[in-house]
């Protein structure tokens, strides 16, 4: 199968300044996914979410087959952190495993566990490559032609370091990858070779021993080299460009469209000089696509030469041809350019204003023209002027792109989430946005309780970006099916413009959200067996994308609560609505009857709520008198009322009055309490420590936690909360956004280690400045300031 070159590999030299951002940790019990790691092991330390993390994009690569199959992406940031997305079938990802990647993992040079920096990447058509600081070289993926360097035609799913016939002390200063093959550029400006040799593309002539590849790397000696040092390497699918350091360009490989510049359609196995004259100025750099080429000269003259079948070249070859190709350079004369970049059939140049012009062919959206017609000259690419682009890497089937405030973005083919975007879809005909160097993250919310305590998460960030993930196996991840989990974020497009997202809530099956268009009407999804998504009928469902309960379409909402199977809703009016199951009688309605259609609750003070919370099967509601309600299961002692007897109807928590509550925080069956002093009170069950007292014993009143710094207020009455419960620990962030946890970590949920303890005072975790923090189940997330 024939395989396409990109095979830029691009550095960006640019400064920006220091800027804050946020990135989302993750931790505690992960058997669905519900980290949003990739992966299901349990996690027993904080670990950034990569998919979140504010990431300055320095480096990338973009790989795939000829035919557009296979497409996946290395990204390389600020930090010395390499991540991969896409297609996976040969370990191109480098991640340790075969499994594709909808969004940036993280993969693990293993020289950067010695603090050996990586600063270049390279991608073939399923294999990729790495260039450390020192010079070493790693690779991984497909290696067929031993284009992996490792002296075998063993596949790996890891980076190893290439060191055949003493490449590893070479102090190698460039990588390019080709559709199967490499060239390593050294820091005294020789040239190494490995892998496919089908067309001559090594440059060295006959391999030993008379076969199609070498499968360890060999300098090019003599010949036309002799003597000469280089500066850079280009590479088509099967052909190689070298400039030297005096301007010259070098070719061999394959010709069959006369890719080479040399005049004529033979294939090279040795370098050869382009010796045309076709400028007077110096060249500066080069470029290479499937099987056309590409020279800048100093004066910003551009010149193509190759194939042309799909207009690639950027100019018409008139009638007198000898066919759809060019065998030696030729000038572009519409456009001047500083910066030249190649796709397999696509041609790029950054102008000295800023602008970028594209031409070839875009069948698959490649260009990011908004569609898919190819063009046959330069043509502006609209973006925007705030954030212009400044280099790219292209595929046979998509584009990367980093702009001056070193975000990324990307467009084309995403049949295998090779563009990072954390879905799947036919083609992205424009730019979009694939991670910032300062995301935020807005809203945030964690289900889950019971059973082997799986979970789910939803957040929303600061552009307005919807994910999911974690336990789908009731559609609570809004995605429109059922699956068994979802390990890495997923966008959730029917929740994203020109809807916005104030509010969101997580059970222990259902989601629920409160969607601004003035604020009306809940959306829920997830299975309907009690009723619990409120749309007035009762059916086992489920639900499995967001759905308007049309009730309360002139009705609106400001929070919205979900415990197990029931959930509660405050309007603008500070009216409470209740629906769902009611076999404890968690719905407050005066009997253990479930409610499909949502039912108002009636309170013994005219006064209106202001603030609701629930818990497993338990539901509290504070009016604007400061008299705290609450009502439904009560085994755990969970309603604060001095006995353990279950309740239908709102009952007055007597220990909270007096006192000005702002916000109730409910575990699965312990609360929380705090006031407008900022202090904090606990009762209920106790069995692990959860209400942070110093000892294990339930509480039957709210009982003040002594020595608990005072609780961060969330940025916005929408903002993220800073205190959470899950069904047996507890997590704050203080004032300072210090972040305080304790009681069981049977899983990791503290954020304490391995070790299976109980902690029952509140302890300080870590030295992260914390913005906000959700619990559920045994699993905690938190959102956290980071500098990029």
């Amino acid at each position: 199968m024939a395989a396409i070159a990109i095979f830029l590999v691009l550095t960006l030299a640019w400064e920006k300044a220091d800027a804050k951002g946020e990135g989302l940790l993750a931790w505690g019990k992960n058997n669905a996914g519900q980290l949003g790691l990739g992966h299901t092991k349990d996690v027993f330390k904080p670990e950034f979410v990569p998919t979140f993390y504010p990431k300055k994009v320095k480096a990338f690569a973009a790989g795939g087959s000829a035919a557009g199959e296979g497409g996946f992406s290395l990204i390389l940031t600020e930090g010395d952190k390499l991540y991969a997305f896409g297609c996976n079938e040969y370990g191109q990802l480098g991640v340790g495993d075969n499994e594709k990647r909808r969004s940036m993992t993280q993969v693990n040079v293993a020289s950067s566990s010695s603090g050996e920096r990586v600063v270049r990447v390279a991608a073939g058509d399923a294999f990729g490559v790495a260039l450390t600081e020192s010079g070493r070289v790693y690779s991984w993926g497909n290696n067929l032609a031993g284009q992996l360097g490792l002296g075998d035609v063993r596949d790996r799913n890891v980076p190893t370091l290439v060191t055949g016939n003493g490449l590893e002390s070479q102090n190698i200063t460039d990588i390019a990858a080709g559709s199967r093959f490499v060239v390593a550029l050294s820091e005294r400006g020789a040239i190494w070779t490995w892998g496919s040799n089908d067309f001559g593309q090594l440059g060295q002539g006959t391999i030993p021993g008379g076969g199609s590849f070498s499968s360890e790397p060999r300098e090019i000696k003599g010949g036309a080299l002799q003597g000469v040092k280089f500066s850079a390497v280009a590479l088509g699918s099967n052909h190689t460009l070298a400039l030297s350091r005096s301007g010259e360009i070098y070719a061999w490989g394959e010709n069959d469209f006369g890719q080479l510049g040399l005049g004529d359609r033979d294939n090279r196995n040795k370098p050869f000089a382009v010796l045309h004259r076709f400028t007077r100025s110096r060249i500066q750099s080069i470029a290479a696509g499937a099987k056309h080429s590409m020279a800048l000269s100093e004066k910003g003259e551009i010149f193509t030469f190759g194939s042309n079948d799909c207009d690639q070249l950027g100019y018409s070859l008139g009638r007198n041809s000898n066919g759809n190709f060019m065998t030696v350079p030729s000038l572009v004369d519409s456009v001047k350019g500083v910066r030249i970049h190649a796709g397999a059939r696509v041609s790029m140049t950054t102008v000295r204003t800023g602008k970028v012009f594209v031409w070839g062919c875009n069948d698959l959206g490649q260009l990011g023209l908004g569609d898919q017609k190819p063009r046959p000259a330069p043509s502006l690419l609209p973006v925007s002027r705030q954030a212009p682009l400044l280099d790219f890497a292209i595929s046979s089937s998509h584009t990367l792109a980093v702009n001056k405030d070193l975000d990324l973005l990307a467009w084309g083919r995403n049949a295998n989430a090779e563009l990072g975007l954390a879905y799947k879809s036919d083609y992205e005909l424009s730019p979009k946005l694939v991670t910032s160097s300062t995301a935020t993250i807005t809203q945030l919310c964690t289900g889950g309780h019971a059973f082997e305590e799986q979970g789910h998460t939803i957040c929303k960030t600061g552009s307005g970006y919807v994910f999911s993930w974690g336990w789908n196996a009731f559609g609570q991840l809004g995605l429109g099916g059922i699956s068994k989990l979802v390990s890495q974020p997923s966008r959730l497009f029917g929740l994203e413009k020109p809807k916005v997202v104030r509010h969101f809530a997580c059970g222990q099956y259902n989601t629920a959200a409160i969607v601004e268009r003035n604020r009306m009407g809940p959306y829920t999804w997830g299975p309907n067996y009690s009723g619990q998504l409120g749309h007035s009928f009762f059916d086992l469902g489920p639900i499995t994308a967001p759905k308007r309960m049309e009730m309360f379409k002139t009705t609106k909402f400001v929070q919205i609560s979900s415990g197990y199977n029931h959930m509660l809703g405050l309007t603008e009016k500070g009216v409470l609505y209740v629906w769902g199951s009611n076999v404890h009688g968690q719905l407050g309605t005066g009997d253990t009857k479930d409610r499909a259609k949502p039912t108002q609750v009636v309170f013994s003070t005219p006064s209106a709520v202001k603030a609701i919370a629930t818990g497993a099967f338990s539901s509290f509601a504070v009016t604007e008198d400061n008299t705290t309600f609450t009502w439904g299961y009560n085994e755990g002692l969970e309603l604060g009322l001095g006995e353990g007897y279950n309740r239908n109807s709102p009952q007055v928590v007597h220990g909270l009055q007096g006192k000005e509550i702002v916000t109730i925080v409910c575990g699965a069956y312990h609360t929380f309490a705090v006031d407008s002093e900022k202090r904090v009170y606990g009762w209920g069950s106790n069995r692990f420590g959860q209400l942070g007292l110093g000892h294990t014993d339930d509480v039957l009143t709210p009982t003040l936690i002594p020595g608990l710094p005072a609780v961060m207020s969330p940025q916005s009455p929408y903002g993220i909360v800073t205190f959470s419960a899950g069904n047996h620990h507890s997590v704050m962030v203080s004032e300072n956004g210090t972040m305080f946890a304790w009681g069981r970590n049977s899983a990791g949920q503290l954020g304490l280690g391995k070790e299976w303890v109980v902690v029952t005072s509140p302890t300080k975790m870590g030295d992260f400045k914390m913005r906000g923090v959700v619990a559920a189940a045994s699993h905690t997330l938190a959102v956290v300031e980071v500098e990029t």
